[in-house]
């Protein structure tokens, strides 16, 4: 009789810290955060697209071929573009007979577009008013134990 009632002891402590052992595994403590609510919102930013096309000449003289280029610009707000923009390019170029070299291309090419429009994408904020103090179940870390607990 002595006997069974040690077990039945035994199988109550392995129980408590069974249960005791699932507790902290799932354990966590309640807290209060702050809460919000947020909405999507589309914002629209103006934009000012410039588009520039002309001729520019090697930087060696001896070149004579001129190179017609293109350009675009995107710049921020409704602007005006500037009337010339100065670019550079490099081609490889048969000097002499049989002989190629990189050659540099520099000069002022004129304004033949210009547009406006606006370039749009979605930002997350706060509604205004919608933050409030809620009580929550703050879940421990089972690795680390509770190292938020107040």
């Amino acid at each position: 009789m002595k006997k069974n009632k040690f077990r039945k002891f035994n199988l109550g402590i392995l129980s408590l810290l069974a249960a005791s052992a699932v507790a902290y595994a799932g354990g966590g403590y309640w807290d209060y955060r702050k809460v919000c609510e947020y909405e999507t919102i589309t914002v629209n930013d103006p934009v000012t697209h410039c588009s520039y096309s002309g001729s520019i000449y090697a930087d060696d003289p001896s070149i004579g071929r001129p190179m017609y280029v293109t350009s675009t610009k995107k710049l921020d707000n409704h602007v005006s573009c500037p009337a010339e923009v100065t670019v550079s390019r490099v081609r490889k170029v048969e000097v002499d007979d049989g002989r190629w070299e990189f050659v540099r291309f520099t000069g002022e090419i004129s304004l033949t577009d210009e547009s406006h429009s606006y370039d749009s994408h979605e930002e997350t904020q706060v509604i205004e008013g919608s933050c409030r103090m809620v009580k929550v179940w703050v879940p421990c870390d089972t690795h680390r134990g509770c190292q938020g607990e107040p």
